[in-house]
């Protein structure tokens, strides 16, 4: 008999799992695929790491290859429109029925781990053996792009073999975990680099650049640093990007600055596969237009145009100072803000920055045990006229009942989900 019966049963099944049980996932995983005879490194992929900006990442990269011809599977979290975004092949979500399927095999295979004194699979992990049989038993993607979910050398996703690795940024997050300096931060993520596969990034720091290329030298992987190109800005505002790379133009419809830089990343990378891949093959028209028509939910999305609101799934301190140069850059001021943070985050200081921007701060809570409470929120030293309201579904009314020029829905990805599905069904 199924353990799952529903996509519901099997989401609070898999929440309930450990988060964080163990770092070192690479052992238990490996295991576990080789007993279910699943060739995870006959995939054919590309490795997705990074602070901030892998979804915009991985979306620009996707889009591409589609309109290039070729079938597109990707891994990503979380998830913003619903639990089955995790797992696409092409446009399409996983379906119901074959992640019921692949999940109910999974479990009834786990004895394995127990048979050799492993523990059972954390929430990551399961997701992303469930993933690794999607991909080699149910479709035949020509590609797949994977995100990792945290950090990177002990990310259940670490046993892949891509053609090419990506590490769009590093700043501070999940320290608790990846650890409290941006050299351990970035030596977590450098796990992904493989002997003799290339790593691409935008990471500028020249003391973290000089760690990349130590680090990558032991491996023959060569390195692209793609801050050293040749980019000029042309237009940036609340429409889109337009950009010049070496001299080609660009455009973006996602908005923000740093949309341009994980614009770039995808570039550099597919022009990379071109060269080194004989199925790889996608014009200069086919590239701007995948770039143009790219769309990743909850990335500074206009959601509502009366009243006017923006969602933003920004969450650490490295999103919120892009999301500030932006609103500088754009001399947005005095804007209504919607607040609420997962508890592991420093939260105090995104508060800080935001602050300067702000005419109004509504703090509120996310339906999800993550959240932080709003008690610990009113603690912050906030200079602007504040707001408490307990929950997400009551806030968005309030912001119908009560409209202002510009509302910002900002400070964790759980939020913006919420929110972003209550506003669509207005």
């Amino acid at each position: 008999m199924n353990k799952f019966v529903s996509v519901s049963n099997l989401v609070d099944w898999i929440n309930a799992l450990p988060r964080f049980k163990k770092i070192c996932v690479l052992d238990k995983v490996n295991y576990l695929m080789s007993k279910l005879k699943i060739s995870v490194k006959d995939i054919k992929c590309i490795h997705v790491a990074g602070t901030n900006g892998k979804g915009s990442t991985v979306a620009y990269l996707k889009n591409c290859l589609l309109k290039s011809g070729l079938n597109v599977g990707t891994f990503i979290s979380p998830h913003v429109l619903e639990f089955n975004e995790r797992i696409t092949y092409n446009n399409s979500f996983i379906s119901d029925f074959d992640l019921l399927e692949i999940s109910n095999y999974l479990y009834d295979n786990m004895f394995y781990l127990k048979d050799n004194l492993m523990d059972d699979l954390s929430f990551f992990e399961f997701i992303t053996c469930v993933s690794f049989i999607y991909f080699t038993k149910y479709v035949k993607p020509d590609i797949v792009i994977f995100e990792t979910g945290l950090g990177g050398e002990f990310d259940a996703t670490n046993i892949i073999l891509p053609y090419c690795s990506i590490i769009t940024n590093v700043s501070y997050d999940h320290q608790n975990v990846l650890g409290y300096s941006l050299e351990k931060i970035l030596h977590s993520k450098l796990g992904i680099v493989k002997q003799n596969v290339p790593l691409f990034t935008f990471v500028k720091d020249n003391h973290l650049k000089s760690i990349i290329k130590e680090y990558c030298s032991t491996l023959n992987s060569d390195v692209y640093f793609l801050d050293e190109e040749n980019i000029t800005i042309l237009k940036n505002d609340l429409i889109s990007n337009k950009f010049l790379l070496n001299n080609t133009i660009f455009e973006t419809s996602l908005i923000g600055t740093y949309q341009v830089e994980n614009a770039v990343c995808a570039i550099k990378v597919l022009q990379f596969l071109q060269q080194k891949k004989s199925n790889f093959n996608i014009s200069y028209e086919l590239l701007y237009e995948g770039i143009k028509t790219t769309f990743w939910p909850g990335r500074f999305e206009k959601i509502s145009s009366k009243p006017l609101i923006y969602l933003d799934g920004g969450h650490n301190i490295g999103c919120i100072n892009q999301i500030v140069d932006f609103l500088n850059l754009n001399n947005l001021k005095d804007i209504r803000l919607v607040l609420a943070f997962s508890k592991d985050k420093d939260y105090q200081q995104m508060i800080s920055k935001l602050d300067n921007f702000a005419s109004e701060i509504i703090l509120t809570k996310y339906n999800f045990e993550r959240s932080v409470d709003l008690s610990e929120l009113l603690k912050c030293n906030i200079k602007s006229k504040v707001y408490s309201i307990n929950n997400v579904s009551d806030t968005i009314e309030y912001l119908y009942d009560n409209p202002t020029n510009f509302t910002l829905i900002i400070g964790s990805l759980y939020l913006i989900s919420e929110a972003r599905n209550i506003i669509l069904k207005k």
